[in-house]
């Protein structure tokens, strides 16, 4: 399909009968609108300056679609830009088309302040976050789905104005975090107020670039 758009309110699930994508029948070349293309891949190419940042836009993807439930995304390095959400992300459609999201070394993916809903998130590169937890309205950021860390992958939290953080990040592949083991990270950096009494496993290094106030088990490898 190319430069369909479905103005019914409701998107449309389009899949190769097998489920596959092998055969190319149910191929998204691009220009589409409000389609779930399950098992398609699609690639960020961002636009010509930082400050392209927006995931909803078409044309800085390939194919030229935003990817819908069940995508499978790669954001690699080397890009002008890269996704910045101004709204929650649900990629996973049910169990079995759930969509991944790939950040490779020198790739950067920032979810803001954004709730996330998919398969696997797995950060080769670098990952921004607030973390952030809010009272009017009230709302803690999550990430739902299996988050993987790579070695020399970093997450950051960053943001001002509030000292209160929600680490939703936690790279243990387990799915949604094993809490018995704390949140996990391979490079984590504070660049924001943090106070937390939450259980960090560090596996490389840890940097605090501001007032930070960690009361539980924190444990740093670098």
């Amino acid at each position: 399909l190319k430069g369909c758009i479905n103005s019914s309110g409701y998107p449309l699930v389009v899949q190769d009968p097998d489920g596959t994508q092998e055969d190319g029948k149910s191929k998204d070349n691009g220009g589409n609108t409000n389609f779930y293309f399950l098992n398609h891949a699609y690639t960020w190419l961002g636009g010509a300056n930082a400050t392209a940042t927006n995931w909803g836009t078409a044309s800085y993807w390939a194919p030229a679609s935003v990817p819908g439930k069940g995508s499978f995304v790669t954001i690699p390095a080397g890009k002008s830009s890269y996704p910045v959400l101004t709204g929650a992300l649900t990629l996973k459609y049910n169990d079995s088309y759930a969509g991944s999201i790939t950040i490779e070394n020198g790739g950067k993916f920032d979810l803001a302040d954004q709730d996330l809903t998919v398969g696997t998130i797995t950060n080769k590169g670098l990952v921004r976050l607030t973390g952030a937890v809010t009272t009017s309205p009230e709302h803690t950021q999550t990430i739902t789905g299996k988050m993987v860390n790579f070695a020399g992958s970093t997450v950051e939290y960053y943001g001002t104005g509030a000292t209160t953080t929600n680490f939703a990040w936690d790279g243990d592949s387990v799915e949604n975090g094993n809490p018995s083991d704390g949140k996990q990270y391979a490079n984590l950096i504070l660049n924001q107020d943090t106070s937390s009494s939450e259980t960090l496993g560090i596996s490389e290094n840890l940097t605090i670039n501001n007032s930070a106030s960690l009361s539980g088990s924190v444990t740093v490898g670098g």
